[in-house]
């Protein structure tokens, strides 16, 4: 599974565009899927979220950025296996005066990164906050969470053992979740962090279509069962009428013959 482009929009268009060869740009264009994994980014703010989304896209980094205002919007599209996927990715804005607004940005979203900052415990304590607000509104999304900042590794103030127990706790109240940690300025594991969400996204998918086919062969055989319990009643049921009508037979027969006997 490879990245092959994407494209920053400030309207909220898709405005993503996949890098290939002319000969290649019509066979590739058919196997995009028409609608695209919806991703959200949430966390406090300067846990580094769209430094992530700068190195994901651009594969940049910069020192300083200005704080997210409301949300932002990006496309992002990878190859799985012999077809593409979109990632549609909401940046959402960590600072308390724009909170209220994250919920709106959760509606369908497939997946989430909760980024903290692995030299900040507090951004880590939060995180619970933002996974029950986001599981609360789409109980079926997929978190990650991400501890970003692991080039800082002298300043860590957060285990890679309390975050994976964290993740574990979540995995315990039937949350689908994975941890990794990451480094937006070194690029480490960014890229296999959306990996690692297309997998467990098209996993998912599969395992639906699985559970529903199931289910489909399950309400057919339940039918079978009853079209044939319903056969083998009307079985009985002709059978009894033909028995009833052989003994009814025989007794007008006899009838009959009582009557001949009397009338001789």
């Amino acid at each position: 599974m490879g990245c092959l482009g994407s494209k920053k929009t400030q309207d909220g268009s898709d405005g993503g565009n996949v890098v290939v060869s002319s000969q290649n740009r019509k066979s590739l264009a058919e196997k995009i899927e028409q609608g695209g994994i919806k991703v959200v980014l949430v966390g406090d703010a300067f846990t580094g979220k769209t430094s992530i989304l700068n190195r994901l896209v651009y594969n940049q980094f910069a020192n300083a950025l200005p704080s997210t205002v409301g949300a932002s919007f990006l496309t992002h599209k990878c190859q799985v296996g012999s077809r593409i996927v979109r990632m549609d990715i909401w940046d959402t804005a960590g600072s308390e005066r724009y909170r209220a607004m994250a919920p709106m940005y959760y509606r369908q979203a497939a997946a989430a990164l909760v980024v903290y900052d692995i030299t900040q415990h507090a951004t880590f304590e939060i995180t619970e906050q933002w996974i029950d607000e986001l599981v609360e509104r789409e109980p079926e999304v997929i978190v990650a969470v991400v501890g970003n900042k692991c080039d800082l590794e002298e300043s860590r103030a957060v285990t890679t053992t309390e975050a994976e127990r964290f993740v574990q706790g979540l995995k315990s109240k039937n949350t689908a979740a994975f941890h990794m940690e990451c480094s937006a300025k070194s690029g480490q594991n960014v890229e296999n962090i959306f990996k690692e969400i297309l997998m467990n996204t098209v996993s998912r998918k599969l395992t639906n279509r699985i559970r529903e086919s199931s289910e489909w062969i399950e309400r057919m055989s339940d039918m079978m069962t009853d079209i044939q319990t319903s056969m083998g009643l009307v079985f009985r049921l002709q059978w009894t009428a033909k028995k009833e009508m052989a003994e009814g037979e025989l007794s007008v027969r006899n009838s009959i013959n009582c009557l001949q006997a009397i009338n001789i």
